[in-house]
């Protein structure tokens, strides 16, 4: 049966959009901390995530079903795609759990994910979520020679607040003992930043030749 999704008593009717404008300072939290790529920014970002949130929870039923009584409102329209989505895709892409500190919201998720209308007309799996936010966890970075297997060049999934050394390698392509280095690193899946530098013979046949730049191959 259809549902009042606006209370017809104006002092709720007045705590449904109240709650709904509060929530509205999280959206753009919530993607700023998936879209994130510096990991030392991530308990920065997510602190001030926690915060609105727990704005929001204060305005809200302290234990009722939905965010205002037993029945769904506005508010848990509002509410629901977002925090049902970015629990999954934070907890997926940066290890993170949305609802650590928030208990409530929790409870409030698992209420409306249950609704039979919630997916009913754009249904949508975890795991299809998850691929679909590829761009967004990764800053919309593209890889240089983008395939199907490595479209993306940016963060992706990493641990909360890991910082992960980049390596940064010296080589030359004409070396076979530089080689070593990078085909080892190659085969561990690693993409280390290149930097190609001449070999002495190299810069000896340049300062011979009275070349200004030494070629070193790339």
């Amino acid at each position: 049966s259809a549902v009042d999704l606006m209370p017809k008593d104006a002092i709720l009717a007045a705590k449904v959009r109240l709650a709904m404008k509060k929530f509205n300072d999280s959206v753009e939290l919530l993607y700023g901390l998936l879209m994130n790529q510096d990991p030392r920014e991530d308990k920065e970002k997510a602190a001030k995530l926690n915060e609105k949130l727990a704005q929001f929870v204060e305005l809200i039923d302290a234990s009722s079903t939905f965010c205002f009584g037993e029945k769904p409102s506005m508010a848990d329209v509002h509410c629901g795609p977002f925090l049902w989505r970015f629990q999954i895709l934070l907890a997926s892409y940066r290890n993170y759990n949305l609802f650590g500190d928030q208990p409530r919201l929790e409870k409030l998720v698992k209420s409306i994910a249950a609704l039979a209308a919630f997916q009913a007309l754009t249904p949508i799996s975890a795991e299809e979520l998850v691929k679909s936010y590829a761009a967004f966890a990764n800053g919309f970075k593209w890889a240089e020679k983008a395939t199907a297997e490595k479209m993306f060049a940016g963060r992706g999934k990493a641990e909360f607040g890991k910082v992960v050394p980049v390596m940064e390698l010296y080589t030359n392509s004409v070396c076979p003992f530089a080689q070593r280095a990078s085909f080892a690193a190659a085969l561990c899946g690693q993409v280390p930043k290149l930097t190609f530098v001449p070999l002495s013979n190299q810069v000896g046949a340049a300062e011979k030749l009275g070349m200004d730049a030494v070629p070193v191959g790339a």
